[in-house]
């Protein structure tokens, strides 16, 4: 964590004295329990954290997820504006 990257594509900041904590957990056979936890004090008031279930689909291949398409037109567009790091560094 340097400091420069941005937590989400709308630009959300954290500093490099975030600490980003995952853990995934199997239950049983058809559910993984993915976590994130993201403590931040010189960014955040508390930390941000996310829970997500993932659910065993029989006979659907799972396939790697990537945020790719579009990005150009987005970026043409002005959807999704580059990110720089900052000019004071």
């Amino acid at each position: 964590m340097n400091g420069w990257a941005k937590l989400d594509t709308n630009g959300h900041p954290f500093s490099n004295q975030a600490k980003l904590t995952m853990t995934f957990r199997r239950p049983d056979l058809g559910h993984i329990l993915f976590n994130w936890v993201l403590d931040d004090p010189k960014t955040y008031t508390r930390p941000i954290k996310n829970e997500r279930v993932f659910v065993l689909t029989p006979n659907v291949e799972v396939m790697e997820y990537s945020c790719m398409e579009g990005n150009i037109d987005n970026l043409l567009e002005g959807v999704v504006t580059p990110w720089h790091p900052p000019a004071d560094q």
